[in-house]
């Protein structure tokens, strides 16, 4: 208002509309992701027409992707992967670098479905992410992180068959980790995630009493090695967003995006 009442300095920019997305992803009313997917698209029209000079990029779209992600609704998982698809498509259009996804969008869309149970759908985002990597997006290579998030969704899916699943997925990490396609190995959370799967079988209790020896392994290592670990690849992209926070924002700021 203040702006179209004549204050030329008060013209809301990427920065605002951000925070305002960001305000949106940590609230508990019903409505919030629409609040804020309703917030994108206004950006993306007031970009079309000029009227805003720099468009959303890849922390408004990520910040959108966490409100459908944190939501309750059941066609949460479906509009996240819509808007990963959409910066997807963006990035080939245009080559913007500024909305080019990465990991940490890729873990939202595919822990909207895990929590849901549903890894069907966790998969296919995982796959989109193995896609992008190999097509040379180097920040959406996929870490320890996401393959847990797939663990999970099996874990929570009742299915019969997420004992075999989790297993094929577990030797997999072990797989890549030997070959060094995977920088880190099976970590506390990873086994932990896997034995809450096996505990839904019968039978299963010597397997996990073999895995829980592993997973004591972990317990005794720094907190921050374990945490940084549980990341992966995902350090990277949170230097990467540092980056490309650093082309429109003072150090202090680009300081806190790289804690």
């Amino acid at each position: 208002d203040d702006y179209r009442d004549g204050n030329k300095s008060a013209k809301p920019d990427v920065q605002a509309y951000s925070i305002l997305i960001n305000a949106w992803s940590k609230s508990k009313r019903q409505d919030a992701a629409m609040e804020a997917e309703s917030l994108l698209k206004e950006m993306v029209d007031l970009h079309d027409t000029l009227d805003l000079k720099e468009g959303p990029n890849i922390f408004t779209y990520t910040g959108v992707i966490n409100c459908w992600s944190n939501s309750n609704s059941t066609e949460a998982p479906q509009r996240a992967l819509q808007i990963l698809k959409t910066m997807i498509s963006k990035y080939k259009e245009e080559g913007n670098e500024n909305m080019r996804p990465d990991t940490i969008c890729y873990g939202s869309v595919m822990g909207s479905y895990a929590t849901r149970g549903d890894p069907e759908g966790a998969n296919e985002v995982f796959a989109m992410m193995r896609d992008d990597f190999k097509s040379g997006n180097t920040h959406a290579k996929p870490g320890i992180q996401a393959y847990r998030i797939l663990i999970e969704a099996w874990a929570k899916s009742g299915n019969n068959n997420s004992l075999v699943e989790v297993e094929k997925i577990l030797k997999e990490i072990n797989q890549a980790h030997e070959s060094g396609e995977l920088v880190n190995g099976p970590n506390k959370s990873t086994y932990t995630a896997v034995i809450e799967c096996l505990k839904q079988h019968q039978g299963t209790e010597d397997r996990i009493q073999a895995l829980g020896g592993d997973e004591g392994n972990f317990r005794r290592r720094d907190k921050t090695e374990d945490r940084n670990q549980a990341l992966g690849g995902d350090q990277g992209n949170f230097r990467r967003r540092g980056q490309l926070f650093a082309l429109r924002r003072p150090p202090s700021a680009v300081h806190r995006v790289n804690r």
